[in-house]
């Protein structure tokens, strides 16, 4: 089952993905609108966005297929994934100082 494992604390987020996990830095993007991509082991690339505005809103994650679109990959809303399924360690408010 897909599910994902935040430490707010650490500012870590794992995505279990169809059978695979991914890791991402949650510094390395947006707070509170977190963007990033990720490759299967498959070779198909897929992008990431997690999603929480504030401490008490539950978070949530959409997996996204990418497409090329004149020459530039895009996200491809007609191949997503939303993802509510989740374990958080820590405090939510450390993630979003």
């Amino acid at each position: 089952m897909d599910n994902f494992v935040i430490d707010y604390d650490n500012k870590a987020l794992q995505l279990n993905f169809e059978g695979e996990s991914f890791n991402f830095d949650l510094n390395d993007g947006d707070v509170g609108d977190f963007w990033h991509s990720f490759t299967t082991k498959d070779g198909v690339l897929k992008d990431i966005n997690f999603h929480q505005d504030n401490e008490n809103e539950e978070p949530s994650i959409g997996v996204y297929g990418v497409v090329e679109v004149d020459g530039e990959l895009s996200v491809d809303t007609n191949d997503s994934i939303y993802i509510s399924e989740c374990n958080k360690f820590g405090n939510p408010l450390n993630y979003f100082v």
